[in-house]
């Protein structure tokens, strides 16, 4: 099982490629190999990804990341590259958060999916399934100049409608909705665990924007189903041991997910 990423800090922090191909591999055990790799770049819309490249030279420059060569595995240097470089089963791909929000941005994402990925996808991966990995909406409101975009809700639904329209012009595509696993969570939790509140607060980091180890967590549960039509395997920590980043590295380390927590 061949699995290339494209997108940005929504995948890389935790880093959520290497966390799916740890469920893969328990899930299927021998019986399958799993390989994954990656184009991503901090901040980075599709379009942005695509022109600028690969910017994960010194997010990903840590102990877990060097090869036996003593390279560091940052991933492909291009999208063209990741693309060419295997025939891929599944490609994940995600945008700048608030891009396919707004009708300018997700217009200019259509236009160049159309123009740039789509040929490039059906020249070197046209069996591949491509899956829009739905982001979520920030934490709280007005984060990061996204005033106009409304309640967590409203967010929420502008990004449902931005990558259905991605879905639609993108042959063999599907989206994985991990922005409304997260508006579920925050409509039905707190949940109490023994002693313990599970808050749904608890899926961000500290800037409201990113993932937290738990968030990672669900959007790679989220992924996996929607690959494999699924239920994920039993969590284990130990799924983070080959974690190249988590958060940045001077905050203070967020809690990875619980058993409990991660069985819920």
């Amino acid at each position: 099982i061949r699995i290339a990423h494209i997108g940005n800090s929504i995948q890389y922090y935790n880093d959520c490629p290497r966390l799916l191909e740890s469920i893969f591999r328990v899930h299927y055990g021998s019986s399958k190999v799993v390989t994954q790799d990656s184009c991503l770049r901090p901040s980075a819309s599709l379009v942005s990804l695509w022109t600028k490249g690969n910017g994960m030279k010194t997010k990903f420059a840590t102990p877990n990341a060097i090869r036996p060569d003593g390279t560091y595995d940052i991933g492909r240097s291009s999208v063209q590259e990741l693309l060419e470089s295997e025939k891929w089963d599944f490609v994940i791909m995600n945008d700048y958060t608030q891009s396919p929000a707004r009708e300018e941005t997700k217009q200019n994402t259509l236009n160049f999916l159309e123009k740039e990925y789509l040929p490039l996808l059906s020249k070197s991966n046209k069996d591949s399934v491509i899956i829009f990995l739905m982001t979520a909406s920030y934490r709280r409101p007005a984060v990061n100049g996204s005033d106009d975009l409304g309640t967590f809700d409203d967010f929420t639904s502008k990004l449902e409608r931005g990558y259905a329209a991605y879905q639609g012009i993108v042959p063999n595509s599907t989206v994985a909705p991990v922005g409304l696993a997260f508006q579920y969570v925050k409509n039905h939790y707190p949940l109490k665990i023994g002693n313990a509140t599970f808050s749904w607060e608890l899926l961000y980091a500290s800037d409201d924007i990113h993932p937290s180890p738990h968030g990672t967590l669900l959007q790679a549960f989220v992924l996996f189903a929607t690959m494999t039509g699924q239920v994920p395997p039993v969590y284990s920590q130990s799924w983070w041991d080959t974690a190249r980043y988590m958060q940045p590295p001077d905050d203070e380390p967020l809690p990875l997910p619980t058993l409990e927590e991660g069985t819920l």
